[in-house]
């Protein structure tokens, strides 16, 4: 479920919840078509705040993602980058700033959830 809205940079980011901090994207990085897909070999992802880029198998692994499910988390690429990753959060490239004017929400519910 995305949802666009606008950011009040006043506020601030401090006082954001971690977990939902993870799933707001400044809209404004975001130049491409969003696509949805899993894990490819050999992808790379520069999560937010911590100034490095590892492999996605990387991240998974040391995120303890069981080896049989990490083809099943959800990430989201636009224009060949992926900007987002479930249970990991949005790149360093699309985090929310004080500079941010509008946010993507992202949120990841299964399809027995929904039902």
């Amino acid at each position: 479920i995305f949802t666009r809205e606008k950011y009040d940079s006043e506020a601030g980011t401090s006082k954001i919840n971690n977990l939902l901090f993870k799933s707001l994207i400044d809209c404004d990085t975001i130049t491409n078509v969003i696509i949805v897909r899993n894990r490819r070999p050999g992808d790379i992802f520069a999560p937010a705040g911590r100034k490095c880029t590892k492999t996605v198998k990387k991240l998974l692994a040391e995120m303890n993602v069981p080896a049989q499910k990490r083809d099943e988390v959800i990430i989201l690429e636009s224009g060949g980058e992926i900007f987002y990753i479930e249970g990991c959060g949005t790149s360093q490239k699309c985090m929310v700033t004080k500079k941010t004017k509008e946010t993507l929400s992202v949120e990841i519910s299964s399809y027995s959830q929904l039902t």
